[in-house]
Order: structure tokens, then sequence, then C-alpha cells
């Protein structure tokens, strides 16, 4: 979920992703129609284009992949600092609420 929120924006379910042999994600995306819909790809199309691009742009495809994979691991390791956050935060939120009422 994380990989397609982070290639798209977004994420939702049903959600597909295609991975590599070594299992590292490619492609992905959320709700493919069984059939081309609504100006949509459907699955069957979504396989056909993902088996073109393995046999034609393999090398692009894995890199694109480890790419994503190691911005995503630094940004999910990335650790805030507590000096950003000043301790009595939750009381200048409430004194901030209560001025605007």
């Amino acid at each position: 979920m994380t990989y397609v929120s982070a290639l798209y924006g977004g994420g939702g379910w049903p959600l597909t992703v295609f991975l590599s042999p070594n299992l590292k994600p490619l492609m992905g995306g959320t709700y493919f129609p069984p059939n081309d819909k609504y100006g949509r790809p459907g699955f069957k199309t979504i396989l056909r284009k993902v088996k073109d691009a393995w046999e034609t742009k393999r090398d692009t495809l894995e890199q694109n992949g480890n790419v994503v994979i190691e911005q995503l691991r630094d940004a999910l390791s990335a650790k805030a600092s507590s000096q950003d956050v000043p301790n009595d935060l939750a009381v200048i939120s409430v004194d901030q609420c209560v001025e605007k009422v």
C-alpha cells in the first residue's frame, strides 16, 4: 500500500502490486475492472502491459522499483527531532482553539 501511495498519491482496495521474482515492486494500482471500462484499462489489459514491459524494459522496471524502495526506506526510518515540537504543544493548541471560539 505504501508503494502505491508513494507513486500515485493515494491508495485503496482492492490493491494490486506486480512484483519481480525477487519480490521487489514493479508497478501497481488500485481497482482495475475485469475489462476496459469508463476509460480505465481492465485487469486483462494491465496484465498484457506488465508482461510487455517485463519483456522489453525489465532493467528499467527493476531499477525504478529499487529507487522507490530506497526512498520509502529513508522516509519511513527518518526520526522527528524533539526540538521541532514544543513540550506544551497541547496547551498551545487548546488556547488557540479557545481564542477562535
